[in-house]
């Protein structure tokens, strides 16, 4: 498969969503994916009228999308702590090292041992030590 499953939803969903439109009415359209799969949540005839008054146009970005899909459809935005996207984000890395290490050449986990060592002694120099404690992950 040329591409993750995760991926191969969100086309799916763009296609329910989008799959009436033609080649003239992508050509209006965003080209990343990201913003497509925010587009598809919309109805034809919504995303007609905002084509036709440009609101949606090539240059729409996803920061967009969201607040313009948020809006038409009565949902605030979920605004995450920073905090809270550290931990999100820190814990994706984490699942994606773990997925990926167990096939990683003996150089490639230098480098990573390398670049998180690089990092955490930036982390280390930016501030007050760290006085949690240590969460390790076991594989079962």
């Amino acid at each position: 498969m040329p591409f993750a499953k995760r991926t191969g939803y969100a086309l799916l969903k763009i296609n329910g969503g989008l799959g009436w439109a033609n080649v003239q009415t992508f050509a209006h359209l965003p080209a990343g994916w990201s913003i497509l799969l925010e587009l598809a949540k919309l109805d034809r005839a919504t995303m007609e009228r905002l084509i036709q008054e440009e609101f949606v146009k090539p240059t729409l970005t996803l920061s967009e999308a969201k607040k313009l899909v948020a809006q038409l459809l009565g949902k605030t935005q979920k605004k995450m702590s920073r905090g809270t996207k550290l931990r999100d984000r820190l814990r994706r890395f984490e699942d994606f090292l773990l997925a990926i290490l167990p096939n990683c050449s003996p150089a490639e986990k230098q480098l990573v041992r390398a670049t998180l060592g690089r990092l955490l002694e930036q982390i280390g120099a930016a501030g007050e030590p760290d006085r949690s404690p240590i969460l390790i992950k076991v594989a079962a």
